[in-house]
């Protein structure tokens, strides 16, 4: 199926990682791309920690959350290319359902795809820490760059919860809709965010 794309200023993020927004952290001095913390060699932050903020372009709040870059086989991460949950290494250790839950990749054969999603600011390099949008609206007051068009597998719909899908050609995840579940179904997605206009 050929893809499709989402506008920012269309869908918001559920965030549905682990822990609470620290509300004793403010924006960095340097913003959120600063290079003394983002695409760092080592964690300028505590991995995990979440802060709030409140974009004045997409008029609503926004999550930022910092984790770690264990880049896949379908190679380096991109500027708004969706993350999620990396389950190889775990999987290498011999306990493949225990992921470490701050380690993520684009990889669509590599991740928890129906756990949470995060959304890259920039490029990182593998292995490199920084901060990723994970939930709210679009911060692109706060990230110019995440602005624009986000790669969907042609499937979202209006008003619809989306999650995401090992479903484009470079073998990174895209968003992709959540069906409804049948009367019979005994598996339902929760989905990792909504769309409030299908994509195009």
């Amino acid at each position: 199926m050929a893809n499709s794309t989402l506008d920012d200023s269309k869908f918001i993020l559920i965030d549905k990682w682990p822990g609470v927004i620290d509300t004793s952290q403010s924006v960095p001095v340097d913003g959120f791309t600063g290079t003394s913390h983002h695409n760092s060699a080592t964690a300028a932050f505590k991995v995990g920690t979440k802060i709030q903020v409140f974009d004045e372009t997409n008029n609503g709040y926004a999550t930022f959350i910092y984790l770690q870059n264990v880049q896949g086989s379908a190679g380096a991460v991109a500027a708004k290319n969706p993350v999620c949950v990396d389950t190889s290494l775990a999987a290498t250790a011999g306990n493949a359902l225990l992921p470490t839950w701050f380690e993520v990749c684009s990889d669509g054969g590599e991740v928890l795809l129906e756990g949470p999603v995060a959304i890259a600011l920039s490029a990182m390099t593998d292995d490199y820490y920084g901060w990723f949008w994970c939930g709210g609206v679009c911060p692109v007051s706060f990230v110019s760059g995440l602005g624009g068009n986000y790669v969907t597998d042609s499937s979202v719909a209006a008003g619809r919860k989306f999650t995401c899908a090992d479903s484009t050609a470079d073998g990174k995840i895209a968003f992709k809709n959540v069906a409804q579940a049948a009367a019979s179904s005994t598996v339902i997605v929760e989905g990792c965010g909504f769309a409030m206009k299908a994509d195009a």
